[in-house]
């Protein structure tokens, strides 16, 4: 009989007098009763239990039926899911008849629809009675291992089954009990500790830790040995998004607690060499982790290091942050649906692994004269070249691409009024002499050039009178050219390029445009 039609007779049973016949009578309860991981596509809730009353009679063929509020009940998903679903027996003797402590069968019938609309999953026990010369009357069973789907569950209240009987009765004849308390994020925080400072010019290499803490007690779960009810390892998934090339990123095999493991099957390595995409680093959980208190996963001394500059050439806007989530996620697997536990992806992100060293390379540049006197004024203009681009088919040389920003310093040493100093990162200039290419923070991204005039800037330092001396330049990238020019605007327009100003030992020495520089 269809559990569609066993629903339609259990609801037509319960409303007519049941004195009629023998039969046993439970009462019903739950425990314990979980907080769920609220990604969880296959959430364990709490146990049902069963029990017959003192005055139970004895125990009759009939179905037992289990709605757990709407959720879709994620054992349907296989056979092997349903048999993932335990029932135990316990029979007290001494509360029985002597010879009588057999308990009847209980199986699980199967996960069918109810006649809800919409129509809801249920769960299905088939009873058979045990022999009479042996059957007890007093006797226990305990459900457990029923997993729902809570992805779609708001969890703003708990949950509730709903539990029916044929032929056998509860005791309220429909009995509604707790089975999930709510749900929460696995994770609540990943942090990076200690980020690693490397160099665009030089490489370099170090160590970071990164330190998952548990959303709540027992979020993490427990080993397959010890949980029955699951049939994949619980699992941590670590995304590291868009290595660059010439990044290496070597993770421990254990977590400082020992606790979780690397995984070691083909395609998956604790060791990631980056190319320009996302990689992944999967740990196993190898024993139980601490049901009472809310733990950290720490993965101590993960180490990142950056090949020679000679085999990369950098862009120092580039970070990778990683994220993790308790996994296995969907999309991991073949047959999802087949395996519990399974997470819907829910990546937490701590910050970038590694940074640039900020001032890594800097380019000195001289004006040997500048002039705002008697109608003149000077143009400007400084280009930032570390973007270049690689060489291709044209046989463009290869140019340096670091692809560093950084802001511009100007010092200005005025024949009588001496030296004073202006910023692109001073509001000043942000306010008024953005130009559409300084950034945020008043740096001059790589591939941009910045023009102004030398009058805009005395005016955004509010220097009072006429210029006249030389004018030094602190590009705080690599790879900065320029080029000024005096001029009335009318009949007279004479400039040059900028000196590059070469720091050696303490010493300075001047040449002209290099782009060795």
């Amino acid at each position: 009989m269809k559990t569609k039609t066993l629903l339609i007779a259990a609801v037509m049973f319960l409303g007519i007098s049941v004195a009629a016949f023998a039969q046993a009578t439970f009462t019903v309860s739950a425990s314990p009763v979980p907080l769920v991981v609220s990604t969880g596509y296959a959430e364990k809730i709490g146990s049902i239990g069963f029990s017959t009353v003192p005055e139970s009679d004895v125990t009759v063929t009939g179905y037992i039926y289990i709605k757990v509020g709407s959720l879709p009940i994620a054992n349907k998903a296989s056979q092997a899911l349903q048999d993932l679903i335990q029932i135990d027996k316990f029979v007290d003797a001494d509360a029985n008849l002597p010879g009588h402590t057999v308990p009847p069968m209980i199986e699980v019938a199967g996960i069918e629809q109810s006649t809800d609309i919409p129509p809801v999953d249920v769960l299905v026990l088939s009873v058979y009675p045990a022999d009479p010369a042996t059957a007890a009357r007093l006797y226990s069973f305990r459900v457990s291992g029923v997993r729902v789907d809570v992805t779609e569950w708001l969890a703003t209240a708990p949950l509730t089954a709903t539990i029916f009987s044929t032929e056998n009765l509860l005791t309220n004849g429909e009995v509604t009990t707790t089975v999930l308390y709510g749900s929460k994020k696995p994770i609540s925080a990943f942090a990076t500790e200690n980020a690693v400072v490397l160099s665009a010019l030089n490489g370099g290499s170090g160590y970071v830790d990164l330190d998952a803490t548990e959303g709540f007690r027992n979020a993490f779960g427990k080993i397959t040995a010890n949980d029955p009810t699951q049939n994949v390892v619980q699992s941590l998934k670590i995304k590291l998004p868009n290595v660059p090339p010439g990044i290496s990123i070597t993770f421990p095999n254990f977590d400082a607690s020992g606790n979780w493991q690397v995984c070691n099957f083909t395609g998956c390595s604790a060791a990631v060499t980056g190319n320009g995409t996302t990689k992944y680093v999967i740990y196993y959980l190898i024993a139980d982790t601490d049901v009472a208190a809310i733990e950290d996963v720490v993965f101590e001394d993960v180490l990142v290091q950056a090949a020679s500059p000679a085999l990369t050439l950098w862009d120092t806007s580039l970070a990778v942050i990683p994220e993790i989530t308790l996994a296995p996620v969907f999309g991991d697997m073949v047959n999802f649906a087949a395996y519990v536990p399974r997470y819907l992806a829910d990546w937490v992100p701590a910050t970038t692994l590694f940074t640039w060293e900020e001032e890594f390379d800097n380019t000195f540049l001289m004006m040997p004269y500048a002039t705002t006197q008697v109608g003149f004024d000077t143009g400007i203009a400084v280009a930032n070249t570390s973007a270049s681009g690689d060489a291709d088919e044209l046989d463009w040389p290869m140019l340096p691409n670091l692809l560093q920003g950084g802001e511009l310093i100007f010092r200005f040493f005025d024949k009588t009024q001496g030296m004073f100093e202006l910023r692109t990162s001073d509001a000043a200039v942000l306010a008024t002499l953005k130009q559409d290419v300084l950034d945020a923070e008043g740096k001059l991204p790589s591939g941009k050039s910045y023009v102004v005039l030398l009058s805009q800037l005395l005016e955004a330092a509010e220097f009072e009178g006429e210029f006249s001396g030389y004018v030094l330049i602190n590009a705080r990238f690599p790879f900065a050219h320029g080029q000024y020019f005096v001029s009335d605007f009318g009949d007279f327009t004479n400039g040059s390029l900028m000196l590059v100003v070469e720091t050696r030992n303490g010493r300075r020495s001047f040449r002209g445009e290099d782009l060795g520089q």
